[in-house]
């Protein structure tokens, strides 16, 4: 951890009129009575922070490194706030909507790197009070005693120590919570810094060349250094025990950096070497031990960087790569499947799921001979490989799956995280009041399976955690903010209060009452012992649309990833309007080829900036047009004649007719120039391929055609 010392000016989007609409939105929330502020999270506008200029200026700040444990490597960098926007605390007690009020404040933002991130959470413990709601970060900062440091604010020479074997230790009882709470002692990062601290030892060496000593500490006055907050730290430390040696005087560690050559310039290569053999173990302060982060109850659930599934049911090979983040949002990363029918959507997210919850579950939930390639199943007739699924995560060690030689599912034998599971029929019997436990995955691979009823677990949750399950479920239902509305829960259940207006759950329709049903089954899977915000897993659904208005389909996938976001969603849709809030790289279409084998549709465009119809008619979904389909025979007999009009002069006379009838009802093409573009855009529809080079090829000289078109007519025109 490096300390930074002065921030430059904030960037503009954290001061523009944007950004103060914003600030007054939220202190207009902190302001709301108890019962409506209590029930719904506070407005936080991600766009503010989350943008170019936020993040190249925190990129020049923190050197493009982490600004908690200096690694470039753990992952994509993350703007963050490092006192959190909600529910800050440790342990049980949290604090709803602290600190939201400094969710845009310049002093506040970090950059952190994705293993930092999943672990810090919106973990944030104080020793004794909290400042008051509202106060300004310099009165926040003066008031509180946290025990997580802050690289903008603290010193964390005073906290922390370095050994040469990587480790980390610490000095008080903040280091060590820090310690513990960004576990920055990982495996991982550990090696990291010894490896950096290796290439310092390797060019002191024995102390024989003290220039080239000199050389070496004095770059380190250089922010862009490896773990330089840390590696400034063994300087001190170094040259510490030099100036005891040889001339017995001390001094801060400020002014280490301009004593470099009067310290070294009276040493020998003993002291220096003697010296260098004090940074193996930690100075004699550092004994504090480090504070173990808030347990989970749940397994920690990295970010899937890669899925590969091999010969398993109708799937040949399939390999999926995703992004930890999604792109300008602190929400992870989700995959959305596209394809017809039989095209193995569902097969993947089995695929996923089993491998995911280690062998030893797997057998539980299916028969492993039942996934490997069958012809009578839809699955090619052979040769095959074995069956095989590879999950590879941003960290950590992968999660495999075979079929072993008895017949069962073998590979890695534990579950890499938490997994909810849902199939296409998800329901519950209204009059079935039993209290049963979250299916997990189960959903997933038992038709017959139904959701638990969501009463009895609201009911036992009590009016200490009912609040935060309130505040994720208003951001699923998509619910106006307050005071439109906002759910309450007393002894008669749980209601929406609209104005007036109180309708109990019951009363709403079977299709509402699903989906809450199975927004409450995800939360309680999911939350285990910690916050929903801090909920870490992987949620399958497949045809996610089920149950869904055309409205809720627009807003479901936002809604989901704002309401948990820190959990990776991998979905299933056949509706396009499910794929608004989905990003760049997010969505993959499923399709068969010549020979009937499963692959992934390339080059897709990005969905972010298209309408519906344009969605419809791209190759996600693969549909000629939106006409109705007597129309759509026009422009299928159109598109075929020209196809054989190469060769078939004759049939010039029925294709002019064809071209009428279709203007008749569609007009378009109002010049010469937009008609002779239409047609050559016509004869390059139905005569393209799928794919490929030719494909590029067709593209190419069809870009060739227009330009030819488009300069003749402005040579007449002039």
């Amino acid at each position: 951890m490096r300390r930074i010392e002065q921030r430059p000016p904030p960037p503009s989007t954290l001061t523009d009129s944007e950004a103060l609409a914003a600030r007054r939105a939220i202190a207009e929330f902190l302001d709301l009575p108890d019962e409506q502020r209590e029930s719904r999270r506070a407005p936080i506008n991600e766009k503010i922070f989350h943008n170019e200029p936020v993040r190249e200026a925190l990129n020049q700040l923190f050197a493009g490194k982490c600004g908690y444990c200096e690694t470039t490597r753990a992952g994509p960098m993350v703007v963050e706030q490092h006192r959190p926007t909600s529910n800050a605390g440790g342990s049980r007690k949290r604090m709803p909507h602290y600190y939201s009020w400094l969710a845009y404040d310049w002093e506040n933002l970090i950059l952190v790197c994705q293993a930092c991130s999943q672990r810090k959470r919106n973990q944030f413990p104080v020793r004794g009070a909290r400042a008051p709601v509202m106060a300004p970060l310099a009165r926040v900062r003066a008031q509180e005693t946290p025990q997580l440091l802050d690289p903008g604010y603290d010193r964390p020479e005073r906290h922390l120590d370095f050994t040469l074997d990587g480790m980390c230790h610490a000095r008080s009882k903040r280091g060590g919570s820090t310690i513990g709470t960004l576990d920055l002692n990982r495996m991982d990062l550990v090696e990291e810094r010894r490896a950096a601290y290796q290439q310092l030892q390797y060019r002191i060496g024995d102390g024989h060349d003290l220039r080239a000593v000199i050389e070496a500490l004095t770059e380190l006055d250089a922010n862009e250094a490896p773990f330089v907050g840390s590696m400034r730290i063994l300087r001190y430390r170094l040259l510490s025990a030099i100036a005891e040696r040889v001339s017995h005087f001390s001094f801060s560690f400020e002014d280490a950096q301009h004593l470099i050559e009067s310290v070294l310039g009276e040493a020998r290569e003993d002291d220096v070497t003697a010296a260098l053999r004090t940074l193996d173990r930690p100075e004699r302060a550092a004994e504090a031990a480090a504070t173990p982060a808030s347990p989970a109850a749940l397994p920690f659930t990295p970010q899937i960087r890669r899925i590969l599934v091999e010969n398993f049911r109708v799937i040949d090979r399939i390999e999926i790569n995703m992004e930890a983040i999604k792109r300008e949002s602190s929400s992870a990363a989700a995959l959305m499947l596209l394809g017809e029918n039989a095209t193995g959507k569902s097969t993947v997210l089995e695929a996923i799921t089993l491998a995911l919850v280690g062998a030893d579950k797997a057998d539980t939930l299916a028969k492993a001979r039942d996934v490997e390639p069958d012809a009578r199943r839809g699955g090619h007739r052979g040769p095959h490989g074995p069956t095989r699924v590879l999950i590879e995560f941003h960290e950590g060690p992968p999660a495999e799956l075979f079929v072993g030689p008895d017949g069962k599912f073998d590979g890695t034998r534990e579950p890499r995280g938490n997994v909810l599971a849902y199939g296409s029929r998800r329901y519950f019997k209204a009059g079935r009041r039993i209290r049963s436990r979250t299916g997990g995955p189960k959903g997933l691979f038992d038709p017959s399976w139904t959701l638990p009823h969501p009463d009895l677990w609201l009911e036992d949750l009590g009016p200490d955690r009912f609040p935060e399950i309130a505040r994720a479920l208003a951001e699923i239902l998509s619910l106006p903010p307050p005071p439109a509305a906002f759910l309450k829960q007393d002894e008669r259940g749980v209601y929406i209060v609209e104005g007036e207006l109180e309708t109990p759950l019951s009363r709403h329709s079977e299709g509402y009452r699903s989906i809450f049903a199975t927004a409450v089954d995800m939360l309680r899977g999911l939350m285990g012992g910690v916050d929903v915000l801090d909920a870490q897993g992987v949620v399958l659904i497949d045809e996610v649309e089920t149950h869904l208005h055309p409205r809720w389909k627009m807003l479901v996938v936002s809604a989901l990833r704002k309401a948990l976001p820190r959990v990776q969603f991998i979905l299933t849709t056949h509706d396009p309007l499910c794929l608004r809030g989905m990003g760049p790289g997010e969505v993959q279409v499923m399709m068969r080829d010549p020979t009937n084998r499963i692959g992934l549709a390339p080059d897709l465009p990005d969905v972010s900036g298209m309408r519906i119809d344009q969605i419809l008619t791209s190759e996600h979904f693969g549909m000629q047009s939106t006409l109705d389909p007597d129309f759509q025979a026009l422009f299928d007999r159109y598109h075929a004649l020209l196809r054989e009009s190469r060769d078939k002069p004759e049939v010039a006379g029925e294709i002019d007719s064809l071209r009428k009838r279709i203007n008749e009802r569609q007009r378009l093409g109002q010049t010469e120039r937009e008609r002779l573009m239409l047609e050559a855009i016509d004869r390059h529809l139905a005569t393209r391929v799928a794919a490929g080079p030719v494909r590029e090829q067709q593209d190419a000289a069809l870009e060739a055609q227009i330009d030819d078109i488009w300069s003749e007519a402005t040579v007449e025109a002039e």
